[in-house]
């Protein structure tokens, strides 16, 4: 596998950012704002998609999310990874207790060409559009899966 050079990484990276930035009102805040080391974390905050949490024995729906993305040092060559921070009633997406592990499909279309945008792209499309038949195995994920089964 072809590997970018860490310099050339940094500034492929700080372009997507701030492509990102320019056409989403996400909140992106990288950890290491110099980009010393990899893998690279930042924690991404979507804003204005609507999706559910739970809230006692009900649900609400909201529209502010945050998960953390990882990004190693074979990017673009592998896709970016991902663990949810905020509570989810979703049954492709984890609580935070329970993980927040992220729908493992959740990549497969990447190829060296894509980007953060298009990434962040799939990750909504996933938030708004659950895949109920493809459900993590956890209590709120199993409860999630019939919620959204019974509304589709």
């Amino acid at each position: 596998m072809v590997k970018l050079d860490e310099d050339e990484l940094r500034e492929k990276l700080l372009n997507e950012l701030k492509v990102c930035r320019a056409m989403t009102s996400h909140k992106i805040v990288l950890k290491d704002e110099l980009m010393a080391s990899f893998p690279l974390d930042m924690e991404v905050t979507f804003f204005n998609v609507k999706a559910p949490i739970p809230e006692g024995k009900n649900i609400r729906w909201v529209r502010s999310h945050t998960f953390l993305v990882s990004i190693s040092a074979d990017y673009p060559y592998e896709h970016p990874s991902i663990k949810w921070l905020t509570p989810i009633f979703h049954p492709n997406i984890m609580m935070p207790q329970d993980g927040g592990r992220v729908y493992p499909r959740l990549g497969q279309t990447w190829t060296p060409k894509s980007n953060l945008l298009d990434f962040f792209n799939e990750v909504e499309e996933l938030l708004v559009n659950p895949e109920p038949e493809e459900a993590f195995s956890t209590k709120t994920c199993r409860i999630a899966a019939k919620y959204f089964r019974s509304k589709m």
